[in-house]
């Protein structure tokens, strides 16, 4: 939570130094409720500062460079409310008619529906712009016991920094949903597979089809 609040201030135009004031403040009021349940009689258990995790660490230091870029929050896809969100899943499987003229069969509106709802939940996730989704492999996650997911973004230049961000139940089953068989299994190797070989261009074209299949 405190790595996706920071990186939406980011990507919200904040400067490097307001986002730096926002980690301290959370820090800061970590550190007080720390002290003041030391000094409650009995009290030794408190809730950890996030602060101090290695993901929100990362996540600091990859917006030192990445806010200088100052990248439009239109190219990116986490604004989307729980309810749009809810609306694209429940339309995306629903057949369609195509600028052609033909209709897709159910079979194939099932794949596309359940690959729109994968791509937009990594994107809505982890804050990905069109650039570095296409990027992202099978290897490049790591899964958690508790059925989420860490995803590690590389940089897209050699002077950068690449960050990891983190993936939630229901983003890692419509992963798994859109995963080959044998990848699952584990019988095939597929970590240096794209998880969405597509173009920047269709990306937008998917998530424009999506969002007014949803009536957005």
């Amino acid at each position: 939570m405190v790595t996706r609040y920071l990186r939406q201030r980011a990507f919200a135009g904040k400067s490097s130094g307001t986002i730096r004031v926002d980690y301290s403040a959370i820090k800061a009021a970590h550190v007080e409720a720390r002290q003041v349940a030391q000094r409650a009689a009995g009290v030794y258990k408190v809730c950890a500062d996030p602060t101090e995790d290695r993901n929100v660490q990362d996540t600091m230091r990859d917006l030192t460079y990445a806010v200088r870029e100052r990248r439009r929050p239109i190219n990116r896809i986490n604004s989307l409310t729980q309810e749009q969100f809810a609306r694209i899943k429940a339309t995306a499987c629903v057949v369609r008619v195509g600028k052609s003229g033909r209709t897709e069969t159910k079979e194939y509106a099932l794949r596309r529906g359940k690959a729109d709802i994968a791509l937009i939940s990594v994107m809505r996730d982890c804050a990905l712009c069109r650039y570095e989704v296409i990027r992202i492999t099978w290897g490049s996650i790591a899964w958690l016991p508790d059925e989420t997911a860490l995803l590690t973004v590389a940089p897209r230049k050699a002077n950068k920094i690449g960050y990891t961000g983190y993936l939630t139940r229901d983003t890692v089953r419509a992963l798994r949903a859109i995963r080959s068989p044998q990848g699952r299994e584990g019988s095939v190797d597929d970590a240096e597979e794209r998880i969405f070989p597509m173009t920047t261009k269709s990306i937008s074209n998917r998530i424009a089809a999506a969002c007014s299949a949803a009536g957005l």
